[in-house]
């Protein structure tokens, strides 16, 4: 790798879902650094996201500490504050605490900006567009939505194109929690197991159905065009959001896609500015591409980084997480995705030819392992952790090293995620599905 002209790195969730998730991005973060495989062509580092526009629902401000293009809620939890890099960095700091000639995310400041008033600047902006005082309390994420503590927990949930009782860790948890809020509404495209135990189902759209945009990995935004009317009483998910924002007498009358993206070009300058949809039904441009004669931006970081040279990050040893293995839980249970089926099924789970070459779950283990259980292919087994049981086929292959066993989480008749862990990762907060001790 260090010796290629230009090297890649692209990672999935088997790098993040871990509870030192963090940790490891920004290890290949540093090892792309140390072969200098950043800001140039054929290079870089790109996560293979969960689902197809994930990149395009953390710009768009998605996650529990950022409006759109990731401006702060909080100066504590926002991302990339000066003050925060000058301090990373450990170069002088200037004698008084201000942002001089530094521009954040989409907010030009004129004048010098104590760093504590960027997250103030920022909620005004936003205050002043949607017309309503923003909290600067951030979020929670969905780990906290299901929190262990009941006086933490939500009362109210509202769930758009999740399934969470087949995707999320100790998934009977997750069920008793849905069981016990007061009010909860699922917005998808079909039933899924989650939607069940809904006491509002609001029919969405599917892509084929709706106009919009989608972002990548490469950051490219990319426009979609409605193929098809959506069927039945289902609508896109904007106009279900704005008709529920009217009934509470909000003054929402957005006419199209394209005027909600033009609102995002305006309150995210920096990133979106100059992505007109004309220019987008050209092909798509890459943030930042902050001006209509902006070409947009295919490299990042290309001749130098923002704060003029790359800054290695040390990671620190830590232990394997608390759900270790020992002596009455021998195995790891680490949970994939399979060819044919894409998460829990709620699409391709309605498709007949990729059922036919698989429709049911079996557990990967290693010849060495299944020799010592005595165990032959298609064979029934139980599998047990500290949280659940579930049982399910085999499938004996050198896919697994001996002492770790594989299923993905597409089923719901064997559902992995009785079994998984629910700690997460410190920092992002995501849950560390891939190691969990299993008998």
């Amino acid at each position: 790798f260090a010796a290629a002209d230009s090297g890649a790195i692209v990672y999935c969730m088997g790098v993040t879902q871990h509870t030192c998730g963090t940790e490891n991005v920004v290890a290949l973060a540093n090892l792309s650094l140390l072969t200098g495989n950043l800001g140039k062509p054929h290079a870089g580092m790109y996560p293979l996201r969960g689902q197809n526009n994930v990149q395009g629902a953390c710009d768009m401000g998605c996650l529990p500490n950022v409006f759109s293009g990731y401006q702060p809620v909080h100066s504590d939890r926002g991302t990339g504050t000066y003050w925060q890099r000058l301090k990373k960095a450990q170069q002088p700091q200037p004698e008084d605490n201000t942002c001089q000639e530094e521009t954040i995310t989409g907010i030009e400041f004129e004048h010098p900006v104590p760093v504590d008033s960027i997250s103030d600047a920022v909620r005004a902006k936003f205050s002043k567009a949607w017309n309503v005082e923003l909290s600067d309390v951030p979020g929670r994420t969905i780990a906290e939505m299901f929190h262990d503590n009941p006086s933490r927990r939500c009362k109210v949930i509202y769930i758009m194109g999740e399934n969470p009782i087949i995707s999320n860790p100790h998934s009977d948890h997750v069920r008793g929690v849905l069981e016990n809020m007061d009010f909860v509404v699922v917005q998808d495209i079909f039933l899924t197991e989650t939607a069940k135990y809904a006491d509002v189902i609001l029919p969405a759209a599917t892509f084929a159905e709706k106009d919009g945009s989608f972002i990548n990995t490469e950051r490219r935004v990319q426009l979609i065009r409605r193929a098809i009317k959506p069927r039945g009483q289902s609508k896109p998910d904007w106009e279900i959001i704005q008709a529920l924002a009217q009934k509470f007498n909000l003054n929402w009358n957005y006419s199209s896609p394209e005027e909600i993206w033009d609102e995002v070009r305006e309150l995210t300058p920096h990133y979106f500015r100059g992505m007109t949809y004309e220019r987008l039904e050209k092909g798509g441009l890459q943030w930042p591409c902050p001006a209509i004669d902006h070409p947009g931006t295919p490299i990042l970081h290309k001749g130098k980084f923002a704060r003029g040279i790359g800054q290695f990050s040390t990671v620190e040893y830590r232990p394997l997480a608390a759900d270790s293995t020992d002596k009455e839980y021998p195995f790891i249970l680490t949970t994939a995705r399979k060819l044919y089926h894409y998460h829990t099924r709620t699409m391709t789970g309605k498709t007949d030819g990729l059922n036919y070459f698989l429709n049911e779950e079996r557990m990967e283990i290693s010849p060495q392992d299944a020799e010592t259980l005595s165990l032959t292919s298609n064979d029934k087994v139980k599998v047990t952790s500290r949280r659940g049981s579930l049982e399910t086929k085999i499938q004996i292959t050198d896919r697994v090293p001996p002492g770790i066993i594989c299923m993905s989480f597409h089923f719901a008749e064997s559902a992995v995620n009785i079994l998984t862990d629910p700690a997460v990762c410190n920092m992002s907060v995501v849950s560390g599905l891939k190691v969990s001790a299993v008998r």
